[in-house]
């Protein structure tokens, strides 16, 4: 007895998860881009200041996408991805 194996197939509403999801790092990355100058001034740094500034925020997130691929192997992809998102959401700011 063979079995044929099942395809699952990805709503509409999955796939705009995923595409919001792929694209908040580089809005992340445009976001801390554009603060630069203010954040420069703020922190009183130069130029190398700022592109460690970049470097670092970059390594956290790469740091922090490979440790949320493991917990999202152990607990669970889809219930990990999910709340991830809604946590992320949470702490933008909101426009009225």
């Amino acid at each position: 007895m063979s079995r044929t194996p099942q395809h699952n197939t990805l709503s509409v509403t999955g796939l705009m998860a995923l595409v919001i999801g792929q694209l908040l790092p580089q809005i992340d990355f445009s976001i801390v881009n554009v603060a630069l100058e203010v954040m420069g001034q703020s922190l009183h740094t130069n130029a190398a200041g700022l592109v460690l500034i970049v470097s670092l925020y970059g390594l956290s997130f790469a740091a922090l996408i490979t440790t949320g691929a493991r917990l999202g192997n152990r607990y669970g992809r889809k219930k990990f991805f999910s709340s991830a998102l809604l946590a992320f959401a949470s702490h933008l700011p909101c426009v009225v």
